[in-house]
């Protein structure tokens, strides 16, 4: 069985890890989403805004990755993830994703060979340009570097 592309393979896993982290759905209800960026939940006609706060995640190639002479490589991912909301619900996210490691040194269930998930730099908050129904909303983000192997 052929192996997804790498990104693929690491959204996959970092939507799984979500859906199995109930305190993640509890302090996030607009949910994870992957892709261009909408405050409208997806699907619902009439259109509703997204409950605060959401959640948003990309996958990039990351650092160079070390190929093995036995032919396989370990692969690095970027992972950024943004929270958008209320202000002091996204410092709760945060606090959450920080102190109790919901990605940090945690096992993801990637298709390829797992081998670490690692947060690599600091939180960062920030006041949104554009305020969302007369609220200031704020944009919290988790930066993650995933390592897996994959064949050449």
């Amino acid at each position: 069985m052929a192996l997804p592309s790498a990104n693929d393979d690491v959204a996959r896993a970092i939507v799984l890890k979500w859906a199995a982290t109930a305190a993640l759905i509890e302090l996030v209800p607009g949910g994870l989403q992957q892709g261009r960026l909408s405050s409208f939940q997806s699907g619902v006609e009439p259109k509703r805004a997204r409950a605060v706060p959401y959640a948003h995640f990309e996958v990039k190639k990351g650092k160079e990755g070390v190929h093995q002479t036995g032919g396989d490589c370990i692969d690095w991912r970027s992972v950024r993830i943004e929270v958008r909301g209320l202000k002091a619900d996204v410092e709760n996210v945060l606090e959450y994703l920080r102190n109790n490691r919901a990605f940090n040194r945690a096992t993801l269930q990637t298709q390829a060979t797992f081998l670490a998930c690692l947060q690599t730099e600091d939180d960062d908050l920030k006041e949104d340009d554009a305020p969302r129904a007369g609220e200031d909303i704020w944009v919290g983000c988790v930066a993650l570097e995933v390592a897996t192997q994959r064949p050449e």
